[in-house]
């Protein structure tokens, strides 16, 4: 009630997803249109961004909801003030994963020191061994990564949107987006919407730099839009879903490859349902495929075609789509077809597994509690210890539901929703390794949202929703646990040489991100000194690849 009265609108929470959401896309967008039009990012850009928001959610709430022009300004206020808290909370933890310290992270400062990738290719000697990826990957998320470091000089702020993207998830789904699809009870809508949230790839990368549960959060609520939207062909539905897409496409490939499927199976659809919208609905994504994938998206995508030959390269060799390299796999998924991995995957324990070591299967419910969601996405179990099972769970009692449903038109619906869900698993080969295919995770409490309706069913749903919950806690405090002792490890050491790097040899390391991360720091970086592995016994440096340190006096004395 007292929201309602300081928002005056009847769903406060909703239209302030949809502003955060907004303001994430502002931040995505206006640095990638200026880098098309020759324009570095600079400091200018976030302010830029700021009032470009400011103006477009004015617009967009006004014309789509009825928002009067002061309560936008409180929702727009209100979002920035959400992502500040977000920068806040991503500045306690140090980034300590291994993929956002090595080419995440080399890309923002790239951005932030002038490169331009619709102009110029990387060579590698400018890189820390991963102009193959910075050349040729989707920029989206980098772009963000650019504008935060610009404007604050600390590139551990830009984490935050991560915790950003959960909350915008929850607000827009709990606030009255899942209301449109299914007709629940309220407190009920809250809890679904907060679950589906709670991706565990997006509470895995509350405290890196990682994509994976920004795309996790930003497909959902894609695929749920373009759903309702199957339903209330309605601007204020399609407008985010054409937003949601975009974004999609610029975070990573395996996004690419998700915002094309879901621009097809919906345009096929609506071409044959709204037979009188039929042109318009034509003109609406074609306008949006030319923008998105051959004008903003000229790089990577027409840049990568013309250069590799495909569009999605390096992702797909031939006709497959492969992130992962036959040597990376674990020793018994070798010879192993999609559907087998997947299913070996499932039931193995969480961890990384590769070549030579094969995996192990764990027991049925048995938690599984060690380091490895401590130190970022696992290739295997990165769902949690206990999703198997309950994923299996929710199948069976979704089939059970099919079952007992006696209207023929909602299930063969279900069905082919689920199939679809299934078919968008497997194109990829490595649906095995889960952060490939997020979705699984909404593609289990979607069963159990369509069980819910059985009566006789839905104590066990209520049970499964909890142990969902748990599954996630039990995960996140893994996480968190393992971050804070990496964290404070770092801290510690930085400590150590604040102010006296005229008594230690510091080696970066060779990921020359975590150089500027020291700088940052306040370390003179201008005195670090190149350490031979050889010249042992060292000290190694947590959260850095490579890094070590050790006393000067013990250097010279070799």
């Amino acid at each position: 009630m007292h929201l309602n009265k300081l928002f005056n609108t009847k769903q406060p929470f909703y239209i302030l997803g949809s502003s955060m959401l907004l303001l994430y896309a502002m931040m995505v967008l206006i640095p990638l249109i200026g880098l098309l039009l020759n324009c570095p990012i600079g400091y200018w850009h976030s302010i830029k961004c700021l009032v470009l928001f400011g103006i477009g959610n004015a617009t967009y709430l006004s014309k789509i909801h009825a928002v009067p022009f002061k309560q936008s300004i409180v929702f727009s206020v209100t979002s920035v003030v959400c992502l500040g808290l977000c920068f806040v909370f991503a500045s306690f933890y140090h980034e300590t994963c291994f993929d956002a310290i090595w080419y995440h992270h080399d890309a923002v400062y790239l951005l932030a020191q002038g490169w331009n990738p619709y102009y110029s290719s990387l060579l590698p000697e400018q890189t820390a061994y991963c102009h193959y990826y910075l050349n040729h990957f989707p920029i989206g998320h980098w772009a963000f990564g650019a504008v935060v470091y610009q404007f604050s000089h600390h590139i551990e702020w830009a984490k935050g949107i991560a915790l950003f993207s959960t909350l915008f998830t929850a607000f827009i789904l709990s606030g009255g987006l899942l209301q449109q699809l299914f007709k629940l009870h309220k407190i009920l809508v809250v809890v679904i919407g907060i679950l589906i949230a709670l991706n565990p790839l997006a509470l895995l990368n509350l405290t890196t730099f990682y994509v994976d549960g920004i795309l996790a959060n930003v497909l959902s609520l894609a695929i749920l839009y373009w759903l309702v939207v199957c339903k209330e062909p309605y601007i204020k539905y399609w407008f985010p879903a054409f937003i949601l897409t975009a974004l999609l496409a610029y975070l990573k490939l395996t996004g690419t490859a998700f915002s094309i499927l879901l621009l097809g199976c919906t345009f096929v659809y609506l071409s044959l349902t709204q037979i009188n919208q039929r042109l318009i609905w034509f003109i609406r994504f074609g306008v949006f495929v030319v923008l998105v994938y051959f004008v903003i998206g000229f790089h990577p995508f027409v840049s990568n075609y013309i250069h590799k030959g495909h569009p999605f390269f390096p992702a797909v060799s031939n006709t497959e789509i492969n992130f992962f390299a036959e040597s990376n796999y674990p020793q018994n998924f070798i010879g192993k077809n999609r559907i087998q991995k997947f299913g070996m995957a499932l039931f193995s324990k969480p961890g990384w597994w590769r070549t030579p070591a094969s995996t192990s299967y764990k027991k049925p419910f048995e938690i599984i509690s060690d380091s490895c969601y401590a130190n970022g996405f696992p290739d295997i179990g990165a769902m949690g210890t206990l999703f198997p099972e309950l994923f299996c769970l929710s199948i069976v009692l979704f089939l059970l539901a099919i079952y007992k449903t006696k209207e023929r038109s909602m299930r063969w619906k279900w069905l082919l929703g689920v199939g679809l869900f299934w078919g968008s698993f497997f194109i990829n080969q490595e649906a095995w390794i889960m952060r490939y295919i997020p979705h699984i995770w909404l593609l289990c409490i979607l069963m159990l949202v369509y069980t819910w309706q059985i009566v006789q069913l839905r104590v066990l749903v209520g049970i499964l929703v909890i142990a969902l919950f748990v599954n996630g806690i039990l995960l996140l405090r893994e996480n968190l646990m393992g971050q804070s002792k990496q964290t404070a490890a770092l801290n510690r050491n930085l400590q150590q040489f604040r102010y006296h790097e005229d008594l230690y040899a510091i080696d970066f390391g060779w990921a020359k991100s975590f150089k500027n991360r020291l700088g940052e720091q306040g370390i003179d970086t201008s005195k670090l000194i190149w350490i031979s592995p050889t010249d042992t016994p060292y000290y190694t440096i947590p959260g850095s690849l490579g890094g070590k340190f050790k006393l000067k006096e013990a250097l010279q004395q070799q």
